[in-house]
């Protein structure tokens, strides 16, 4: 089995993790937390709609163990690129929480496509460019996380006993 088809067959046997409370963020983000990375010989053979099918399947087996507990929560899903790791990220976690995890400001996609073809596009980029790992603005003065603004898909992921 190719490396890609490894990694998604992994993820799916995965169990979701579904936190009692909303006291346990940091559990779900860790137990939820998956990357998918198309490792460079494979990335001429696996296509972007293989990748949002591989998505599709993941959020439908996470849904499928969701209906399965007796607790009555919705998970939101959500995606974003790590460019510098080369990887597509993504989590689930309830949705008792008011907002996503990140220091950063974010900017929502409107179809996961969207971060999928971001993906695609990052990668193979020259990531060892200082211009990318400094952070300074144009103007000089050192970045902070609200410079950076990450793009993001969410999606929410119904509970349906």
């Amino acid at each position: 089995m190719k490396p890609f088809k490894r990694q998604v067959s992994s993820i799916l046997r995965r169990k979701l993790y579904i936190a009692p409370s909303d006291e346990f963020l940091e559990e779900e983000i860790f137990h939820n937390w998956c990357d998918l990375h198309i490792p460079r010989k494979e990335r001429a053979e696996i296509s972007l709609e293989e990748v949002v099918d591989a998505l599709e399947t993941i959020k439908s087996e996470r849904a499928r163990q969701l209906n399965k507990s007796s607790l009555q929560v919705d998970f939101i899903y959500y995606s974003w690129v790590d460019a510098q790791a080369e990887q597509l990220r993504f989590n689930f976690i309830s949705s008792r929480h008011a907002q996503l995890p990140f220091g950063c400001r974010t900017v929502l996609a409107s179809d996961e496509r969207e971060i999928v073809e971001d993906y695609f596009s990052s990668l193979g980029e020259d990531l060892l460019n200082v211009s990318l790992w400094e952070e300074t603005e144009a103007d000089g003065r050192e970045a902070d996380d609200d410079d950076f603004i990450l793009k993001v898909y969410t999606e929410t992921i119904r509970h349906k006993p």
